[in-house]
Formats: structure tokens, C-alpha cells, sequence
């Protein structure tokens, strides 16, 4: 995103991925912690957060915080973050209560019968659903609302909201096996989605259902004029 808007002639563009000063060393790139930016409060116009403030164990506010700080009164944020959409529920509720009631490697019933060790199941943090369910902390996901009112809760005002990514919704529910090879309804090449015919069929048809099987939700936040 640094590289892209660089190239289209945007100006001082900051990233924190250091790796990208070797293949562009033109950009303003540096390694680094987003809970200790090494940048002045109000600093920036706009912050671009994709994907990040979700993987906080200790949860999604202390990044936000630190993206409210660094930004200049009236400046905007766009944060996206992964959705608990409707399908996903449905999948938890199934995994949870009847998938893997036979499952040795997440019931712990049948685990205490054969002898082995007890799994400790994440479940929830502050409401929030935690993934994957079994094993180490990965990110939270959040309903549309939770995303929301958190970012009102760090004090930015939203200026609107969407979910996004819908039929890559599917694609990391199931991977890139089943009907998506064999139809090729979704290829990654180089990092980036390429969608056949069908695919794009697919995602025009999951789009009437907005907040069933989006990857993502969007948020494009301001921070207000009289802030300090």
C-alpha cells in the first residue's frame, strides 16, 4: 500500500514494514511497534490500518489509542478488521456443540477418559470471539457493532462503515480446496485474489447478504477538531 501510493503521487507516505527498504529503498519505511510509534501526536493526516489492531491479545485499544494519537485533529482513519459474521457464528456454535463432540483433539471429555491432556478452548475476551478456538492466540473478530463501538470508545467519530471481502468470507472458511480449485473461483497470485467469472458471479450474489460471509468489516474514522 506504501508502494501504491507512492507511486501515484502521493507525499510523505510512512510504512512500519521494514523488509520493503530493501526492494524500495525511496520509501519512508521503517521497522517498528505501533504501541510505540516514534512519531509526533498529531502528526499524520490519514493512518491506513489493515488487519492489524485484531491481533492484540490484550485486545483491540491500546492500538487504536495509539492511532488516535499520532493523528492531527480532523484527520481520518480507515481500520479494517476481521467480521464474526453470521456464517461464522453458525460455525462456532456447530464446532463447539456438536462437530467435535467426537473429536479427541478438542473434547475434552473424551480426552479425560483416555488419559490425555486437557485443551484449554479460547471462547471469548470482552465479548469478543477469539480465533481459532483451540491453540495459540491468533486475532479476535468482531460483529459489526463491536468494531463500531470501540472505535467510538477511542474517541474517533465514524464516518462510515461497511463489510467487506465477501466471497474471500469462503475462501478462509474453507481454503483453497474444494469448489475453489476446482472451479478456480479464486487464485492467489503474488499476494493479491484473482477471481474467475463465477467467482465474481458469487461475490455479486453474497454482496445482497452483506454481513453473512464478509471477510471484513471497514470503519473510516475522524478524529475530532477539538481534540488535544
Amino acid at each position: 500500500m506504501v508502494k501504491f501510493l507512492f507511486d501515484r503521487g502521493f507525499q510523505n507516505i510512512y510504512g512500519i514494514v521494514g523488509y520493503l527498504n530493501n526492494a524500495f529503498p525511496e520509501l519512508q519505511v521503517i521497522q517498528g511497534d505501533i504501541l510505540q510509534l516514534p512519531y509526533e501526536k498529531n502528526f499524520f493526516d490519514v493512518v491506513l490500518s489493515y488487519g492489524v489492531i485484531e491481533h492484540f491479545p490484550d485486545g483491540p485499544d491500546a492500538p487504536l489509542k495509539a492511532m488516535y494519537d499520532v493523528l492531527k485533529p480532523g484527520g481520518v482513519g480507515v481500520i479494517t478488521v476481521p467480521s464474526f459474521n453470521y456464517f461464522r457464528k453458525i460455525q462456532y456454535f456447530f464446532d463447539t456443540y456438536f462437530f467435535n463432540i467426537f473429536n479427541i483433539k478438542k473434547n475434552n471429555l473424551l480426552r479425560r477418559i483416555l488419559g490425555k491432556k486437557q485443551i484449554q478452548r479460547n471462547g471469548k475476551k470482552d465479548g469478543y470471539f477469539i480465533h481459532p478456538q483451540v491453540g495459540n492466540f491468533f486475532e479476535y473478530r468482531f460483529t459489526l457493532k463491536q468494531f463500531k463501538d470501540i472505535c467510538q470508545k477511542a474517541g474517533f467519530s465514524i464516518i462510515e462503515d461497511a463489510p467487506i471481502d465477501y466471497i474471500d468470507g469462503f475462501y478462509q472458511s474453507f481454503g483453497p480446496h474444494t469448489i475453489f480449485k476446482k472451479l478456480s473461483l479464486i487464485k492467489v497470485v503474488n499476494g493479491a485474489f484473482k477471481v474467475n467469472f463465477l467467482g465474481s458471479c458469487l461475490n455479486g450474489i453474497l454482496k445482497s447478504f452483506p454481513s453473512f460471509n464478509n471477510h471484513m468489516h471497514v470503519c473510516i474514522v475522524k478524529k475530532p477538531y477539538n481534540s488535544l
